[in-house]
Parts: C-alpha cells; sequence; structure tokens
C-alpha cells in the first residue's frame, strides 16, 4: 500500500460533503473559537488547516481525544459525531502508528519549521515599569486580528522562536511548543520587550532565520502593524 501523503488527506476531505463541518471543527480543535459563516469556513485553505492540527495536537492518541471532546462541548454533538469520524479517520493517517509525534518527512516538508542559523538569545530584553500593565493591552482582540490575517501556525512560531528557541519540529521538541498558546506569547512578547523599535528589529532578525523568510517577514510585519498602537498608548 502506498504511503499517504499530506495531499492525498486534503484532498478527500476537500470532496466530503461536510467539508465546511470539518473545517468548523478542525478549527475548533486547533484555536478554540468556533467560525460560524460559511463563507469565511469556505475561504480558508484546508491544508493549512490540516498543518496546524498536527502541530496543535501531537499524536494520533491527543487527536482522538480532542476531537471527542471538542464535539461534547456543542450544542448539536450528534451532527458532529460522523464529522469527528471523518477528521480522525483520515487526520489520523499521517500520524505514525507507534504514538509519536507527527513528524515525518512527509509532514515536516509540508510546514515552514523554522532554521536555527543566526538566531541567539535577545540582550535586549526588559522588564516594563510599574506605570505599564503587565498584560498586553487588548491582547484577546490583536490575536484574532493577526491571525485572521497570517497563518496562527506561523505567528505562533515566529513568536516562540523569539522568546524561547528555533522551534526545530525534527528534534521532537513537541511538548515545549505545545505547552504554550498564541495568547501566553503575547504577553510574554509584551512583558520582555518595552520599546517598540528593539522589539520590531528582533522580529524581522528572526523572520530572516527561518525557512520562507518572506513568509515570515510578513508575519513579523502584520503583527508589529497591529502592536505600535498598543506601545504608542504605554
Amino acid at each position: 500500500m502506498d504511503e499517504i501523503t499530506l495531499e492525498d488527506v486534503v484532498e478527500a476531505l476537500e470532496q466530503d460533503e461536510n467539508v465546511l463541518r470539518i473545517k468548523r471543527l478542525v478549527v475548533f480543535a486547533s484555536h478554540g473559537f468556533w467560525v460560524t459563516e460559511a463563507d469565511d469556513l469556505a475561504a480558508m485553505d484546508m491544508q493549512r488547516l490540516v498543518e496546524e492540527l498536527l502541530v496543535a495536537v501531537p499524536n494520533l492518541g491527543n487527536l482522538k481525544q480532542k476531537i471527542q471532546a471538542c464535539v461534547r462541548q456543542l450544542n448539536k454533538p450528534g451532527v458532529y459525531a460522523l464529522v469527528a469520524d471523518a477528521i480522525v479517520d483520515s487526520i489520523g493517517l499521517l500520524y505514525p502508528s507507534d504514538g509519536s509525534p507527527a513528524a515525518s518527512p512527509t509532514i515536516a516538508t509540508a510546514v515552514a519549521w523554522a532554521g536555527t542559523d543566526g538566531v541567539e538569545a535577545s540582550d535586549d530584553l526588559t522588564v516594563p515599569g510599574p506605570d505599564r500593565p503587565s498584560q498586553l493591552p487588548d491582547g484577546f482582540n490583536l490575536k484574532l486580528e493577526v491571525s485572521n490575517t497570517v497563518s496562527p501556525l506561523r505567528l505562533k512560531v515566529l513568536l516562540f522562536s523569539l522568546l524561547h528557541h528555533p522551534f526545530e519540529p525534527e528534534a521532537r521538541d513537541w511538548h515545549e511548543f505545545n505547552s504554550v498558546d498564541i495568547g501566553g506569547l503575547l504577553d510574554t512578547l509584551w512583558q520582555q520587550y518595552r520599546e517598540f523599535s528593539v522589539l520590531e528589529q528582533r522580529l524581522y532578525a528572526i523572520a530572516d532565520a527561518l525557512r520562507e523568510p518572506q513568509e515570515y517577514r510578513q508575519v513579523a510585519s502584520t503583527l508589529a502593524r497591529s502592536l505600535r498602537p498598543r506601545y504608542e498608548k504605554t
């Protein structure tokens, strides 16, 4: 039997009659919010959604538990029971059978992962003064604003690489990556970088060190544009 590829799974999901419900449940499992508008769901790229789910849920056992937990939260779980089965049966084929994280070459080459060249921990981190909020102002809306413009996966990789170390899925570095979320990373960024000019410089430096730097520079630009007004108000 030929190896199942990411492209095979994406094609099968896109042809499913419940494709919009599949996208809705995948987004809910990966990011914790519910997309109601059919037009918004139709515009979402299925391959990107699958890639993000593979990062958010690192092994098959966790995928089954996560999807089932999401379905139980819904008002009409019966409607999404078949959708849940379709997600687990198809995307589940991309996980190793031994329960290890989905970091096979098929997946690793499908996602734009961070590299390690030329990036070290910044010496320019600063601690906010007592007159500055400890949490990023309006952080939830900022997260939605940026995530609706660029890939949430790339945003998380950029933030994680800036605040921790370049993420390397080949090194099985899943536990630390999955233990933090975008909201928490944004709050940490706000706490550690007091000067916007320093932050902006570091964002672009990290982006240039990642694979597909042009894609990550777009993420850095979008994030910096959204952060600038919040820095100017403090």
